[in-house]
Formats: structure tokens, sequence, C-alpha cells
């Protein structure tokens, strides 16, 4: 179970940054998911260069975290 995992990984480190990934997402999930500490629900299919994108931000360290829902995400890869 994706929550439960989510749950044992923020027991175990309360900064770490974990992105749910599911094939079968709904908004009830993807609320539970958030509220368990998860920093971002997505559903798949997700296109690969998304995925690098997000990981990439928070690796480099450029400001907060910038949700990739939202238009401005995607405007360096235009």
């Amino acid at each position: 179970d994706g929550l439960q995992a989510l749950e044992r990984i923020r027991a175990f480190d309360a900064n770490a940054r974990v992105v749910m990934l599911t094939g079968h997402g709904s908004i009830e999930l993807a609320v539970q998911a958030m509220r368990a500490g998860s920093v971002d629900f997505l559903t798949k299919p997700v296109l690969a260069s998304s995925l690098e994108a997000l990981v990439g931000r928070w690796v480099a360290g450029h400001g907060d975290y910038v949700n990739p829902s939202s238009p401005s995400f995607f405007a360096p890869l235009v």
C-alpha cells in the first residue's frame, strides 16, 4: 500500500520529499497522500521529462517547491 509506505518513509525521515505515483488515482487518495506528507501526487502515465524536471528542481535547490500542474512549471521545458 502506497500510503503505508509514505507513512513509513516520513517516520524515518520527516524531511523526505515523496512523490506518490499511481495508476489508480482518485481525488480522495490524492488528498490522503498530501495530508500524509507527500509533496505531489501523480497519475500514470507521467512523462519522464516532467518527473525529471520536478526532481531536478529539488536537487538543484531552486527555491520553493513548484507544483508541476501550474503552467509556469513547464515554461522552461518549452
